[in-house]
């Protein structure tokens, strides 16, 4: 009934608009990309890199591997990154939040996108994109209400 309601009161009003759900991330307890931990360090970042994956049907297992494979040990090595945090989204798992804290917009883009590693992170997730990712910077950051 409810899905009827939705088509034939809602749905008109719209006139052509989407609806776009609340997207939840899932946070490990684990030593892993996607803890509290790796969370809170990338929320307090200078500059945040956002990019929201959607992986290729049945991919997700292999977009981890090639992420804990090929992309972990390049953005460890760089100066300009100070980690990441990456989880499926709750209500579509194909879905992934990829969140970098770099030391800037600059680190990421003058620096590391000139980098050989930037052109194999790419290579390493390619294959498992189903849409064209594009990143944005969310800078200065700032909690203004209860604690991380």
């Amino acid at each position: 009934m409810a899905y009827k309601d939705f088509n034939v009161k809602i749905q008109p009003a719209l006139n052509g608009r989407k609806i776009e759900w609340t997207k939840h991330a899932l946070i490990s307890l684990s030593n892993s990309v996607d803890n509290v931990e790796r969370l809170k360090s990338v929320l307090s970042s200078p500059a945040i890199e956002v990019a929201l994956t959607k992986v290729v049907e049945g991919g997700v297992a292999g977009y981890y591997d090639q992420f804990r494979k090929v992309v972990v040990p390049i953005l460890d090595d760089d100066p300009g990154c100070n980690g990441y945090f990456i989880s499926p989204q709750i209500e579509n798992p194909q879905d992934q939040i990829l969140l970098i804290n770099w030391k800037s917009v600059d680190a990421h883009h003058e620096e590391f996108e000139k980098k050989p590693g930037f052109k194999s992170c790419i290579d390493a997730l390619f294959d498992y994109y189903a849409e064209f990712v594009v990143p944005w910077h969310i800078v200065s950051l700032e909690l203004i209400s209860g604690s991380l």
